[in-house]
């Protein structure tokens, strides 16, 4: 499932608190049944499967991590944003 313009609520070890709007929130998972997403992930490339092409949705910013279980849950920033504002990705 993914869901489209999500404000996600972050805090830093100081307790700072973060805010980031406009995020995809997406429920990974993986043949294992282990953590899909973790932290440390954030900044790389996220794609996604446009029929039988991949094409470049933008980078991961968060994962939500839940009391028990697996980390399944992503938010991405997608890369409209960026291209908005000038940034074109090197594709070669």
């Amino acid at each position: 499932m993914q869901y489209t313009d999500v404000t996600v609520q972050y805090s830093d070890r100081r307790g700072t608190i973060y805010r980031v709007n406009g995020t995809y929130q997406s429920d990974m998972q993986n043949s294992t049944s282990t953590d899909a997403i973790d932290e440390g992930d954030s900044g790389g490339s996220v794609y996604i499967l446009d029929g039988s092409t991949y094409k470049l949705h933008g980078n991961v910013s968060g994962c939500q991590i839940p009391d028990s279980g697996v980390i399944h849950t992503m938010y991405s920033s997608p890369i409209f944003y960026a291209n908005l504002a000038g940034f074109t990705p090197r594709t070669n």
